[in-house]
């Protein structure tokens, strides 16, 4: 008998214990779903948070991308100006040279004329005057 009590005394606290574990195993079980359920929410609100960081992100940077283009454009638009502008200037002092060249040309003729008839009214002068002494 007291061997038998001694065995039902063990089984008793064997019992006792398995119970215990058995708690202290469902509690881990809830704790762990608790755990997850709340990782698992704040996941989806990371998620969530992130999502619409990249959509925020993806929106500026279409944004500058826009605005740098149109930087660009315009840019290009006033350098294309700026060398018409430039190629009009050039052509105009070209035009401008070539007529400056034409009036110097004109008044080396000129001036040769001037010269050839000074010359020939000289000549004349001198005839004039040589007829003058014989009369």
């Amino acid at each position: 008998t007291e061997y038998k009590s001694i065995v039902s005394a063990l089984q008793s606290d064997h019992h006792t214990s398995l119970l215990a574990s058995k708690n202290d195993y469902i509690k881990c079980q809830n704790n762990l779903t608790h755990e997850v359920t709340t990782a698992e929410v704040e996941m989806a609100k990371l998620v969530l948070h992130a999502d619409q960081n990249e959509r925020t992100f993806q929106q500026r940077a279409v944004e500058y991308v826009k605005e740098t283009n149109a930087a660009y454009r315009h840019a290009n638009e006033g350098l294309t100006k700026a060398q018409l502008r430039y190629q009009k200037e050039i052509m105009e002092h070209k035009a401008t040279k070539n007529t400056v060249k034409e009036m110097e040309s004109k008044l080396s003729k000129e001036v040769e004329n001037h010269e050839s008839t000074q010359l020939q009214l000289s000549q004349v002068d001198r005839r004039i005057s040589a007829i003058r002494n014989t009369l």
